[in-house]
């Protein structure tokens, strides 16, 4: 997904944990932030809701992890 010139990516962990990494990317394609987020694993979709300003990370199983705008800051 892309915010504020930004490109995130989010990152399943292979060992089963119900989290995930999400990484930040600027245009040159440098890591600017790496930080994880609990609630879901192996993701399989991620829904943005720009009026509540939300995103929604969907993974097995029905897990569901949810972060604001605000906390998908950049740099």
């Amino acid at each position: 997904m892309s915010y504020g010139g930004y490109t995130i990516w989010a990152y399943s962990f292979g060992d089963n944990r119900r989290s995930f990494a999400l990484v930040t990317y600027d245009r040159n394609g440098t890591i600017v932030e790496q930080r994880g987020a609990v609630g879901a694993r192996y993701l399989y979709q991620i829904t943005v809701d720009e009026p509540n300003q939300l995103v929604r990370f969907s993974g097995k199983g029905g897990q569901q992890a949810t972060s604001t705008f605000a906390e998908l800051r950049v740099p």
